[in-house]
């Protein structure tokens, strides 16, 4: 993977020493750091974080904890924890801890502003409905519904993202469409 700057610099490769696969990776705020999941050989995924400038790379959560989505204050992230959708801490080596009110078939989009609240939603009867989910409290708060107007073809949940600060959202569907054509007479 290499890193291109988005004014006047150089490209960097990244080197992600002794990891076969990395992937989810994640800035951290600092603009010096990225977490991103990845195993080493033999092992299970989880979390790691690399420093850019000195090139320091250490694991930061158990096997089996990877990384999804780093807070905007850099300070907590989504993460799988064994397939359980959970927020983890950068600050402290703490234990995954679930998410409060967090449903079966809610999808978490993006981190609000605050570091304190997610964004998530559902697809059901043709809408999608996404809330702000303090992660805290599990205190739910509608946010927008979108009625997705037309439904021919759909094969797969439309899929939405939002900016942190609620301003900008673009959602994608997906349509699998063809002509059906009948012919008479044909020998």
């Amino acid at each position: 993977i290499t890193v291109l700057p988005t004014g006047a610099g150089e490209m960097k490769k990244l080197d992600f020493q002794g990891i076969e696969k990395a992937g989810s990776i994640n800035w951290l705020p600092d603009s010096k750091q990225i977490i991103f999941a990845g195993n080493e050989t033999g092992k299970p995924r989880r979390t790691f974080i690399k420093n850019l400038e000195t090139g320091v790379q250490r694991p930061i959560t158990p096997e089996g904890v990877t990384v999804i989505l780093v807070s905007p204050d850099g300070k907590s992230f989504v993460c799988d924890a064994d397939g359980k959708r959970s927020v983890c801490s950068l600050d402290e080596n703490t234990s995954p801890r679930p998410i409060v009110g967090l449903g079966e078939t809610d999808i978490v989009r993006n981190w609000v502003a605050d570091s304190r609240s997610l964004y998530v939603y559902v697809y059901e009867a043709g809408m999608l409905k996404v809330s702000r989910l303090d992660i805290a409290t599990g205190r739910r708060e509608p946010f927008k519904e979108i009625n997705i107007a037309d439904k021919s073809g759909i094969f797969t949940k439309p899929s939405i993202a939002i900016t942190p600060d609620g301003k900008s959202y673009i959602y994608s569907v997906r349509r699998y469409l063809m002509d059906l054509y009948l012919a008479d007479g044909l020998k």
